[in-house]
Formats: structure tokens, sequence, C-alpha cells
């Protein structure tokens, strides 16, 4: 599997997480302890989840754009 195929896997699986999460809480919110309790750590289990998925891809972002546009900054 490629970089880019990789990255846009990871990228897709980061979008879905808090989609799931949504869809989870939506349907099996009642059943989730008293007054959803557990559904707040359901969505913070998600939003965790697509921040770390996240992840590699900024550094990726970031090595291209430096590769493209490099740094002009001059040392005296």
């Amino acid at each position: 599997m490629d970089i880019a195929a990789q990255l846009s896997l990871l990228l897709g699986l980061a979008w879905l997480a808090p989609l799931a999460s949504f869809v989870a809480i939506l349907f099996f919110g009642p059943r989730m302890g008293k007054h959803g309790r557990n559904a707040a750590w359901v969505a913070t289990a998600a939003i965790v989840t697509s921040l770390v998925l996240r992840r590699p891809w900024g550094g990726a972002c970031r090595r291209s754009c430096r590769r493209r546009w490099p740094c002009r900054r001059t040392r005296e």
C-alpha cells in the first residue's frame, strides 16, 4: 500500500469515527447509562481517535509543503 492510499484511508477513518459515534449515540444513547453518561465517553473517544488518525497526515503535508516551497529564512 503506497503512502497516498494509506493517508486517504486514515483521513477517511478520521472522518468516519465521529460520525459512527453520533449514530451509536443516536440509537443507543438511552441505554448508555443514566442520562446518557457513557455517551459522553463514546463521543470523546471518537474525537480523540479522529485526532490520532489525522496526525500522520499533518506531518506528511508539512513535509510536502517544504519540498515545494522551501523556507527562505536567512541566517545572519
